[in-house]
């Protein structure tokens, strides 16, 4: 009887001492647990390799890794693996969309955005308000004091 107690009591502890075990492999496979990528290892760069003829100079400092590619480049052979050197025409759907809402872009607007830019006087509101002249005000007479940033001269 004693060792029929002890083996229900044991049995009692054990499963839900692996339950509670197995409740972050559970979460982990059932998708409940959040995994994100490391914010730090996001950008990869091409590995350091050491070529086998030492004859190579040294970079300069300052200049360019030539292994390192434009982004662009790399968005290129991420969409087209086939051949990265071309770049992606229009396609016959993209152009009948084009001329049917009759849009006119220009294929070098970038470089000619700031040709026609212009700088817009705003006005002189500021200043007006910062040189205005002591005076009387609204009507019930209130007067409007003029205050400089230079100390007046006190009398005493």
């Amino acid at each position: 009887m004693i060792g029929r107690i002890r083996t229900v009591i044991s049995i009692f502890f054990l499963i839900p001492l692996l339950a509670l075990g197995a409740c972050g492999t559970l979460r982990t496979i059932s998708g409940m647990e959040k995994n994100s990528p490391d914010e730090f290892a996001v950008v990869t760069r091409p590995p350091l390799i050491i070529p086998p003829e030492y004859t190579l100079t040294p970079p300069e400092p300052g200049e360019a890794r030539p292994q390192n590619l434009a982004s662009s480049v790399e968005t290129l052979r991420a969409l087209f693996p086939d051949n990265p050197d071309v770049t992606p025409q229009v396609s016959a759907a993209e152009q009948a969309l084009l001329r049917s809402i009759e849009a006119q872009a220009l294929a070098d607007i970038r470089s000619n955005v700031s040709d026609g830019t212009e700088v817009v006087e705003k006005g002189t509101l500021l200043e007006d308000i910062v040189t205005i002249e002591e005076r009387e005000g609204g009507p019930d007479g209130s007067t409007i004091d003029h205050f400089s940033s230079e100390e007046e001269d006190s009398e005493g």
